[in-house]
């Protein structure tokens, strides 16, 4: 069956909105250890995607639970084989340059992407025509089934851009976009927003302001300044709520929450000897998953041998108790020993937040216990992500979120043989079939499957990316504000946070 999506405006989260004081500007003040990459949505990282919503909005939304509901575009409907997205636009948008958001815009925003790079080129190289049929209706054909095209387009690849700044080489710093806020400073500290007043839909808005402190890698700094106010809001680690509940118990909560995300191992089999399985198979059965997350995380990181945690539908907890995902640092060695890769040196990549590094030391030891050489270096965030992007790597440390924007897309860009993070171009046999067939339906179901039949021949032949644990998510904020929720794709949108009334 075709499947089709038409409903009114998205709504938001929490209740009414009230000033925090009758004439005091509303500014909601965030600490964030994500690297501010680009605001460009072609060049951003994944963990940036809360820099962009202020100021774009995709073609479709992804509510907190990662439920699609409409965006930019208020209707939909998918053909039968998955080769044909009809899309109704919303009516009545602008950009912030004035530019009209129309069936144009949307044509010149896919049509630009393979000129822009980055992994929307390749999320969007699916599209092969974009058809207008009205002045906001258009049909986007694809060159597969592609029953994984509307999470694409509710993730940075749906991002629309004024058609007028496609091109502009300030897009980084300068974005363009229909979002409720524009930018009004960015400097070392951070990136500083303003509400604009030509949004389409100004009366959701609670805020005046959005400012996103910047270069906060420590956890403790950060939790100390949501605790004494200095910020409104903040990710900490869900070992620090019991000395939030201790602080501030009465002024400050936290929200908790599972997101299709991994901690893990990203490879290179480019690079060094990790184009060899029994590397690969070695390295995946000497981590300690559950001790890593007992010591780093007390208890609040799920031990996993696939990229997502086992509530969330692409993860078969069936595969998570075979012999291919144990803990086995015995067997690790003997796959070492037999392929003659004792002593193989490693050098593994790391950021500069606290968890990571200590994450780091942890690997380092177990690896090196079953016979590997590892030494590890440091960067700042931004370089560590650019690095990352470039394959300018042999392993990395990685937060890596699996589920955005679609598990389909992210088999296909670690595991096919033409991954844009398959960086050496490994070939993992029996993956093919069911990689095609994954987004042949929109049945999760029928998708899961699949994707179980995916990973289960991974995990035998050594996945390219080890995971060791998905952490559970906190986010720590002040007792003023509400709509603070975990997205479990990732999809932040502090837009919708708003402020209490005062009683």
């Amino acid at each position: 069956m075709a499947v089709a999506f038409a409903v009114g405006l998205a709504g938001c989260g929490g209740e009414a909105a009230g000033d925090p004081g009758d004439d005091e500007p509303r500014i909601l003040r965030i600490g964030s250890s994500a690297a501010l990459s680009s605001l460009d949505p072609a060049r951003s990282a994944t963990p940036g995607v809360l820099y962009l919503t202020p100021v774009y909005e995709s073609l479709v939304r992804r509510d907190a639970e990662g439920l699609l509901e409409p965006g930019l575009a208020t209707e939909w409907v998918l053909n039968d084989d998955a080769t044909q997205l009809e899309l109704t636009l919303r009516e009545g948008v602008e950009f912030h340059d004035g530019e009209p958001f129309d069936a144009e815009a949307v044509k010149a925003n896919i049509e630009a992407a393979a000129d822009r790079g980055g992994q929307i080129a390749a999320q969007l190289s699916v599209v092969t025509d974009v058809e207008i049929t009205g002045d906001h209706t258009l049909t986007l054909t694809m060159s597969r089934p592609a029953a994984d095209i509307l999470g694409v387009l509710a993730s940075e690849a749906g991002m629309m851009i004024s058609p007028a700044a496609l091109g502009n080489d300030d897009l980084d710093t300068n974005p363009v976009g229909t979002g409720p806020f524009i930018v009004a400073e960015q400097n070392q500290t951070g990136i500083f927003y303003d509400a604009w007043d030509g949004y389409w839909n100004t009366d959701r808005i609670g805020l005046d302001r959005i400012e996103i402190l910047t270069g906060m890698d420590d956890d403790q700094v950060r939790l100390n300044a949501v605790l004494t106010g200095e910020i409104d809001m903040t990710s900490v680690r869900y070992t620090q709520i019991e000395e939030q509940e201790q602080r501030a118990p009465d002024t400050v909560r936290s929200v908790t929450g599972e997101q299709a995300s991994v901690v893990g191992i990203m490879l290179n089999t480019a690079e060094g000897e990790w184009a060899n399985p029994a590397m690969r198979l070695a390295a995946q059965h000497a981590i300690d998953r559950q001790g890593i997350s007992d010591a780093l995380y007390g208890g609040g990181c799920e031990p996993v041998a696939q990229p997502y945690p086992t509530s969330y539908w692409a993860n078969d907890p069936a595969l998570e108790s075979t012999d291919a995902a144990a803990y086995d640092p015995d067997l690790a060695r003997e796959l070492l020993e037999e392929a003659d890769l004792i002593g193989t040196p490693v050098t593994l990549y790391v950021g500069a937040a606290t968890l990571y590094q200590n994450m780091a030391a942890a690997v380092q030891q177990q690896l090196n216990d079953v016979g590997l050489k590892v030494s590890v270096e440091s960067f700042d965030t931004a370089t560590l992500s650019d690095l990352r992007a470039s394959g300018s790597f042999e392993a990395s440390v990685a937060l890596v979120n699996s589920g955005r924007p679609d598990p389909a897309q992210f088999a296909q860009q670690f595991y096919a043989p033409d991954g844009v993070f398959n960086y050496g171009g490994y070939e993992f046999d029996g993956i093919d079939e069911p990689l095609a067939a994954i987004n042949t339906t929109v049945d999760q179901d029928e998708r899961a499957g699949y994707m179980h039949e995916i990973m289960a021949a991974v995990l035998e032949q050594g996945p390219t990316i080890i995971p060791l644990c998905s952490p559970t998510s906190v986010w720590m904020y002040s007792a003023d504000i509400t709509g603070v929720e975990v997205a479990v794709n990732w999809d932040y949108d502090w837009t919708y946070v708003q402020f209490v009334e005062d009683e």
